[in-house]
Protein backbone atom coordinates (compact mmCIF):
# COMPACT_ATOMS: atom_id res chain seq x y z
CA UNK A 1 0.00 0.00 0.00
CA UNK A 2 1.79 3.45 -0.52
CA UNK A 3 2.69 5.80 2.23
CA UNK A 4 -0.39 8.53 1.32
CA UNK A 5 -2.96 5.84 0.66
CA UNK A 6 -1.91 3.93 4.69
CA UNK A 7 -1.38 7.19 6.56
CA UNK A 8 -5.13 8.66 5.37
CA UNK A 9 -6.08 4.96 6.24
CA UNK A 10 -4.54 5.06 9.68
CA UNK A 11 -5.38 9.11 10.42
CA UNK A 12 -9.25 8.29 9.42
CA UNK A 13 -8.85 4.92 12.01
CA UNK A 14 -7.79 7.32 14.91
CA UNK A 15 -4.15 7.44 14.72
CA UNK A 16 -3.13 11.15 15.88
CA UNK A 17 0.67 10.57 14.84
CA UNK A 18 2.76 9.43 12.64
CA UNK A 19 6.84 8.59 12.79
CA UNK A 20 8.66 8.57 9.27
CA UNK A 21 12.16 7.30 9.45
CA UNK A 22 13.61 8.18 6.01
CA UNK A 23 17.13 7.27 6.65
CA UNK A 24 18.00 6.75 2.37
CA UNK A 25 16.69 9.84 1.34
CA UNK A 26 17.64 13.58 1.59
CA UNK A 27 16.15 16.12 3.88
CA UNK A 28 14.42 17.72 0.96
CA UNK A 29 13.01 14.25 0.29
CA UNK A 30 11.84 14.44 3.27
CA UNK A 31 10.28 17.77 3.47
CA UNK A 32 8.60 16.91 0.23
CA UNK A 33 6.94 13.24 1.81
CA UNK A 34 6.00 15.55 4.99
CA UNK A 35 4.12 18.35 2.81
CA UNK A 36 2.45 15.61 0.97
CA UNK A 37 1.21 14.00 4.00
CA UNK A 38 0.20 17.32 5.76
CA UNK A 39 -1.81 18.48 2.75
CA UNK A 40 -3.60 14.74 2.69
CA UNK A 41 -3.82 14.50 6.63
CA UNK A 42 -4.26 18.12 8.27
CA UNK A 43 -2.59 19.92 11.04
CA UNK A 44 -4.93 17.38 13.37
CA UNK A 45 -2.00 14.90 13.24
CA UNK A 46 1.50 15.51 14.43
CA UNK A 47 4.31 14.20 12.29
CA UNK A 48 7.61 13.46 13.45
CA UNK A 49 10.77 12.97 11.71
CA UNK A 50 13.74 10.84 12.64
CA UNK A 51 16.53 12.60 12.25
CA UNK A 52 18.23 16.24 13.93
CA UNK A 53 16.94 19.43 14.09
CA UNK A 54 17.74 20.22 10.74
CA UNK A 55 15.19 17.47 9.12
CA UNK A 56 12.82 18.48 11.82
CA UNK A 57 13.60 22.61 11.04
CA UNK A 58 13.29 21.80 7.41
CA UNK A 59 9.99 19.81 7.68
CA UNK A 60 7.87 21.99 10.36
CA UNK A 61 7.62 18.49 11.85
CA UNK A 62 8.59 17.16 15.26
CA UNK A 63 11.68 15.26 15.46
CA UNK A 64 12.37 11.29 17.29
CA UNK A 65 15.90 10.15 18.07
CA UNK A 66 17.80 7.73 17.98
CA UNK A 67 19.00 6.25 21.90
CA UNK A 68 23.10 7.74 20.06
CA UNK A 69 21.64 11.21 18.86
CA UNK A 70 21.68 14.26 20.89
CA UNK A 71 19.79 14.43 24.14
CA UNK A 72 16.05 15.48 23.82
CA UNK A 73 16.83 18.27 25.80
CA UNK A 74 19.78 19.41 23.74
CA UNK A 75 16.77 19.11 20.72
CA UNK A 76 14.48 21.01 23.04
CA UNK A 77 16.95 23.71 22.91
CA UNK A 78 17.16 24.00 19.06
CA UNK A 79 13.42 23.44 18.45
CA UNK A 80 11.83 24.81 21.38
CA UNK A 81 9.12 24.06 23.58
CA UNK A 82 6.51 23.06 21.26
CA UNK A 83 8.23 20.62 18.69
CA UNK A 84 7.12 17.31 19.71
CA UNK A 85 9.98 15.08 20.32
CA UNK A 86 10.06 11.36 21.29
CA UNK A 87 13.17 8.55 21.64
CA UNK A 88 13.84 5.49 20.56
CA UNK A 89 15.27 3.87 24.20
CA UNK A 90 16.50 -0.69 24.64
CA UNK A 91 17.15 -0.17 28.59
CA UNK A 92 16.04 1.51 31.65
CA UNK A 93 19.47 3.06 31.24
CA UNK A 94 18.39 4.94 27.83
CA UNK A 95 14.63 5.80 29.17
CA UNK A 96 16.38 7.76 32.40
CA UNK A 97 18.11 9.65 29.70
CA UNK A 98 15.66 10.68 27.71
CA UNK A 99 14.87 13.38 30.04
CA UNK A 100 13.10 16.34 28.06
CA UNK A 101 11.05 14.29 25.50
CA UNK A 102 7.22 14.00 25.09
CA UNK A 103 7.83 9.96 24.90
CA UNK A 104 9.90 7.17 24.44
CA UNK A 105 9.54 4.32 21.89
CA UNK A 106 11.20 0.97 23.52
CA UNK A 107 12.05 -1.87 21.34
CA UNK A 108 12.16 -4.22 20.21
CA UNK A 109 10.11 -6.36 22.68
CA UNK A 110 9.02 -9.07 20.78
CA UNK A 111 11.70 -11.01 17.88
CA UNK A 112 11.74 -9.31 14.61
CA UNK A 113 13.10 -9.73 11.71
CA UNK A 114 14.51 -6.51 11.22
CA UNK A 115 16.72 -7.24 14.37
CA UNK A 116 18.22 -10.54 13.71
CA UNK A 117 21.13 -11.51 16.70
CA UNK A 118 19.38 -9.05 19.14
CA UNK A 119 17.93 -10.16 22.17
CA UNK A 120 14.08 -8.69 22.69
CA UNK A 121 13.61 -6.82 25.64
CA UNK A 122 10.55 -9.17 26.56
CA UNK A 123 7.47 -7.67 28.50
CA UNK A 124 9.70 -8.06 31.64
CA UNK A 125 12.57 -5.74 30.63
CA UNK A 126 9.64 -3.05 28.38
CA UNK A 127 8.34 -2.74 32.32
CA UNK A 128 12.05 -2.13 33.63
CA UNK A 129 11.87 0.56 31.18
CA UNK A 130 8.14 1.80 31.86
CA UNK A 131 8.91 1.99 35.44
CA UNK A 132 11.77 4.57 35.08
CA UNK A 133 10.93 6.78 32.19
CA UNK A 134 10.11 10.42 32.56
CA UNK A 135 7.28 10.75 30.36
CA UNK A 136 4.88 8.05 28.13
CA UNK A 137 6.46 4.86 26.82
CA UNK A 138 5.34 3.35 23.44
CA UNK A 139 6.56 0.06 22.43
Amino acid sequence: MPLLDLVTEATAAGVDAIYLRHAAGSIDDLALTTQTLRAQIGDAVALLVNGGPPAALATGSGLHLRERDMTPAAARAALGPNVPIGRSVHSPDGAVAATGADYVLAGHVYPSPSKRGSAPLGPAGLARIVAVAPCPVVA
